[in-house]
C-alpha cells in the first residue's frame, strides 16, 4: 500500500512538472501557484514515505517486535 501511495504521488509530480529530475521539478514548479493537484501529489508522496519509514502515525501499522 505504501508503494502505491508513493508511486502515485511521484506520477502526479511527473505529470505536473514534466521531468523526473527533482532539481528540474523544483525549477518548473517554482513560479506556479499552489495547485490542488500539486498539493495532492506532495501529500501522497509524504504518506508513502511515512509508511516506508514507519513514521508517526504510520508506525501503528508497522510490524514490531514483541
Amino acid at each position: 500500500m505504501s508503494s502505491a501511495f508513493l508511486l502515485f504521488g511521484f506520477s502526479l509530480l511527473y505529470g505536473l512538472s514534466g521531468s523526473i529530475n527533482l532539481v528540474t521539478n523544483r525549477a518548473n514548479l517554482a513560479g506556479k501557484e499552489m495547485d490542488p493537484l500539486l498539493l495532492t501529489a506532495i501529500v501522497m508522496t509524504v504518506i508513502g514515505f511515512g509508511f516506508k519509514v514507519a513514521a508517526v502515525p504510520f508506525h501503528l501499522w508497522a510490524p514490531g517486535r514483541l
